[in-house]
């Protein structure tokens, strides 16, 4: 692996683009009030330095990128921090906040760790931007999250128009099907929308799929050579699932036996939904928890299969090599019967 501050400053960022992205599409931060009229155009502003900042990235994850264009970034992630932070303190404390509210405040958040994660990569290493210092790996994730999120958006965007949904509704709905969890507590119901469904949803399980994997790649080993290095691992799934449980239930104020039954049917992807949140934090948590979650059962999954297909060659082989014996055993008794025989001597007359 190469530079991982460096790394994780430009992941950070690209996740602070997605957040902000969905924070300006919908101009709602809380369900019984709108936002006040100053907030709206800064927010509109934010929305165009996010959308430049993600077209730079993606050619940056590409190909080099020139000191100037390293400058900008920094600049405006800064820049976006303070203008929400702004809005934030404007718009004040939230009776019902929305997923738009959690969204600019993970911006907030994601931008700060980026820029953090920046200034000490640059105390440590210096000025290096001219340098490819990204490994294959975390191009490669870094490419399908910026894509994956990207579609994401864009099919929120449709669904909110053609469904009439709010923003956090087709957001919601587009990840859940891209994840193939398919919860059912949000539906198309136009023919538009069931249309759409059809034909986007194949691109975005596609995306989904290929980012689950690349999470698990980059953060998984390829291979266990040791058992104590399993169990280490399944140790870690399995606290990493009762974390998840046990913040779904405060969030939701869920029994444990029904938050852990949440969590389960979701990284399953078995989505039974008669158990949804319902509070916009515990999506956002979800959005954060499931893609991990998803990948840790990929992996584990892969364990699996891996292990009963061993098995099953195992006694193939066993089988193939009993019966080759008996075959041989075989073989020899008769040439051993056919040695000790009478010979017979037919003689014509």
């Amino acid at each position: 692996m190469k530079d991982l501050l460096y790394f994780w400053s430009i992941l950070f960022q690209i996740l602070g683009l997605i957040a902000v992205s969905r924070s300006a599409s919908d101009l709602s931060w809380d369900e019984n009030q709108q936002l006040d009229d100053i907030i709206v155009p800064i927010l509109f502003i934010v929305l165009g330095s996010a959308i430049l900042d993600m077209i730079i990235l993606l050619f940056y994850t590409m190909q080099r990128m020139s000191r100037l264009w390293t400058f900008w970034l920094n600049i405006s992630q800064v820049c976006r921090v303070g203008m929400l932070l702004y809005c934030l303190i404007k718009a004040g404390s939230q009776n019902s906040p929305t997923n738009a509210y959690y969204a600019a405040v993970k911006t907030i958040i994601y931008s700060t760790a980026s820029v953090t994660l920046r200034v000490i990569d640059y105390i440590k290493n210096g000025s290096s931007v001219n340098k490819t210092r990204l490994s294959a790996t975390q191009r490669t994730i870094l490419i399908v999250t910026f894509w994956n999120f990207s579609i994401l958006i864009l099919g929120a965007l449709i669904f909110r128009f053609v469904e009439d949904w709010s923003f956090s509704e087709a957001w919601n709905f587009v990840n859940v099907t891209a994840l193939t969890i398919g919860y059912g507590n949000i539906v198309p119901t136009t023919v538009a929308g069931k249309i759409i469904t059809v034909t986007l949803g194949n691109i975005l399980i596609v995306m989904a799929g290929f980012l689950v994997l690349s999470i698990k790649n980059l953060i998984l080993p390829s291979r266990i050579r040791q058992k104590r290095h399993l169990f280490l691992l399944l140790l870690s799934i399995i606290l990493y699932v009762l974390f998840g449980t046990v913040v779904f239930m405060l969030l939701e104020n869920w029994t444990f036996i029904n938050s852990l039954f949440f969590v389960w049917y979701t990284f399953t992807t078995v989505g039974y939904g008669n158990i949804v949140p319902q509070r916009a934090i515990s999506w956002e948590f979800w959005l954060l928890y499931v893609y991990l979650t998803t990948s840790f059962y990929a992996f584990g999954l892969g364990l699996a299969t891996n292990k009963i297909s061993r098995i099953v060659e195992n006694h193939q082989d066993g089988f193939t090599h009993h019966e080759m014996s008996e075959r041989r055993e075989s073989g020899t008794h008769s040439i051993v019967e056919q040695m000790n025989g009478e010979p017979s001597i037919e003689i014509e007359s």
